[in-house]
């Protein structure tokens, strides 16, 4: 009997033995360990320092997954963001060689007091994959890693359209904690996050390139109080080449087709017409603009700038051209009425071609038939050689006159308005050109230096 005492005796005493080694390896003797497997106050609400005057350092690490959209207009950014929060925790610490090794474990976010960080240029915030745990190492280290779609808001600088390069800025803060409470640092470099965000950036075959990602922390004096400030900038780059084909290069394309329009000469309707197409395509194209760029901008962007400059030349060509059909008709008129009057006075006097040795005064006046109506029987045809070769000369006379007009209104020489045309026409054509090819050197200078 003493000896099944004593078996039972020591079987009890390994039993509770092992439980009591189970239950010091367990999460739950850690979380009995450090007050968290009930609710407490302490750590879910108040800041965990030792000392009041200890301020808590946070480090917050962005990556950037990727760009989902850059848009102009309402000027914003949405990006696909990878954001890691990490921060001390004076009051939950602990040896992990008491408890069987544990050097780590996920307590609930309700659990413990977290940061209040935001970002200042967020607009919306859209569908998160967040944990609804906070990582908690050994030596008070706490990590919350969220990754989520975020619109901000991004000033742009659209001057250079579309060959720009654009700085978008995401500000982390404390919503509510001064900079002697809470301090802001990243614990990744700058170098090492731009590799990571290389590997995971998914915009390569988007509109814009990404360039580089780079951080800097600031200090902002808020009145009675200063906050610490936790800055990413990011740089992107626009691929101009669909921008180019749709909009620069028909720009260009026009003033060329502008300044070929003056070797249309003679047909002059036909040029007026292609000069107003070509304005109504420039119009086009400013109207594609306006559906593009913010109409809030301070300054109008570069091509801009050419599309209006090229629309005012094209209209300045387009008023030169009446004024030079205007003189060319005018000239012609004058020309015309010319030769009626020469005309008119070259039929008085072939009308007026008297015999040798006839009375000149006898061409003042015309016989007038007291009997407008005679019979075929009273007309008296001439019979004699002499008359029938009188009306050949005056036959031939009028043939003779009538050819050297034709051919002097073929080779006359251009009127005073017709020669004033041509000058205006020429001058302005240099002037076009000058302007022209001077004013495109400055919108390449302006552009891409």
């Amino acid at each position: 009997m003493l000896a099944v005492g004593l078996l039972t005796l020591s079987l009890l005493v390994a039993g509770g033995s092992s439980n009591r080694t189970e239950d010091r390896c367990s999460y739950r003797n850690l979380l009995r360990h450090l007050k968290l497997d009930v609710k407490n106050a302490e750590l879910a609400e108040m800041r965990p320092v030792l000392s009041w005057n200890h301020s808590t350092k946070v480090t917050v690490d962005m990556f950037l997954a990727g760009i989902l959209n850059v848009d102009e207009k309402a000027q914003t950014l949405t990006t696909f963001i990878i954001q890691s929060v990490q921060w001390e925790n004076q009051l939950l610490k602990w040896n992990p060689d008491d408890f069987c090794g544990i050097h780590s474990f996920a307590v609930p976010k309700e659990k413990l007091w977290r940061p209040d960080i935001i970002v200042y240029e967020k607009i919306l915030n859209h569908d998160a994959s967040n944990s609804k745990f906070v990582k908690v190492l050994y030596f008070g280290e706490c990590q919350v890693i969220e990754i989520y779609r975020m619109t901000t808001t991004c000033m742009m600088d659209l001057f250079k359209f579309p060959f720009d390069t654009q700085t978008c800025y995401i500000t982390f803060r404390s919503a509510g904690l001064t900079m002697d409470e809470i301090e802001l640092d990243a614990l990744v470099s700058t170098s090492d996050m731009n590799a990571v965000v290389r590997e995971l950036i998914m915009e390569q075959t988007g509109e814009w390139q990404f360039v580089s990602l780079n951080m800097t922390n600031s200090i902002y004096d808020e009145g009675h109080y200063k906050v610490d400030y936790l800055i990413y900038m990011i740089t992107l780059k626009r691929r101009p080449l669909l921008y180019s084909i749709n909009l620069v290069v028909p720009v260009v394309f026009f003033l060329i087709l502008d300044v070929a329009s003056f070797l249309i000469t003679e047909a002059r309707g036909e040029k007026l017409g292609f000069k107003v197409t070509i304005l109504l395509s420039i119009s086009v194209l400013l109207l594609i603009l306006q559906d593009i760029l913010p109409s809030t901008a301070d300054q109008l962007p570069v091509i801009a700038i050419l599309c209006i400059a090229i629309f005012l030349l094209a209209s300045l060509s387009l008023l030169e051209t009446m004024v030079v059909c205007f003189l060319v008709d005018l000239d012609d008129k004058v020309v015309e009425d010319a030769e009626v009057s020469s005309a008119a006075s070259t039929e008085d006097n072939v009308g007026c071609q008297q015999e040798p040795g006839g009375n000149p005064d006898s061409c003042l006046e015309t016989p007038v038939e007291e009997n407008s109506e005679r019979k075929d029987s009273d007309v008296k045809w001439p019979s004699d050689s002499t008359q029938l070769n009188q009306i050949l000369e005056e036959l031939k006379a009028v043939h003779q006159i009538l050819f050297s007009t034709g051919r002097q209104k073929m080779t006359r020489k251009p009127g005073r308005y017709r020669r004033i045309a041509r000058y205006l026409d020429n001058i302005y054509f240099c002037f076009y050109v000058i302007i022209s090819v001077a004013f495109l050197v400055f919108m390449d200078i302006m552009w891409f230096y």
